[in-house]
C-alpha cells in the first residue's frame, strides 16, 4: 500500500501543536472519524524555536481533529486543545499529557 502523507500537519505558529503533533489514537463515533494526539509547541523562550524536551517548562497537550472518511481530511476542532496540564505544580499532569488512550463508554467518550 502507497503512503497517504501526514494525516494531520502541524498547527500554526504559536499554537500548542506548532512544533510537532505525534502519538495518534483513534476512534469512530457517529460516523465521524476522532483523531486525538500530542500536541508540543517551542519552549518558551528558546532563542532557536525548538522544543527542548525537558521537564521544567515545556508543554504538551492533547488536541482533537475529526474527519468523515477514515483518510481524512482531519480538521482540528475549534477548542483545542482538549486537555491541558493542570494548573497545580505537584500534579501528576502539572507539565505533560501525552498519549491519548480514549474509548466510549456509556455513550461518552
Amino acid at each position: 500500500m502507497e503512503g497517504r502523507g501526514h494525516a494531520l500537519g502541524l498547527g500554526r505558529e504559536g499554537e500548542f501543536d506548532s512544533q510537532s503533533v505525534f502519538t495518534p489514537n483513534s476512534l469512530t463515533c457517529d460516523g465521524r472519524y476522532h483523531l486525538y494526539y500530542t500536541g508540543v509547541k517551542p519552549t518558551p523562550g528558546n532563542k532557536d524555536h525548538i522544543f527542548e524536551n525537558n521537564s521544567v517548562n515545556d508543554i504538551t497537550a492533547i488536541g482533537l481533529a475529526v474527519a468523515d472518511h477514515p483518510t481524512g481530511p482531519f480538521k482540528r476542532v475549534e477548542n483545542n486543545p482538549i486537555h491541558e496540564i493542570s494548573q497545580t505544580p505537584e500534579a501528576f499532569d502539572s507539565y505533560r499529557i501525552d498519549d491519548a488512550k480514549v474509548l466510549v463508554r456509556d455513550d461518552k467518550i
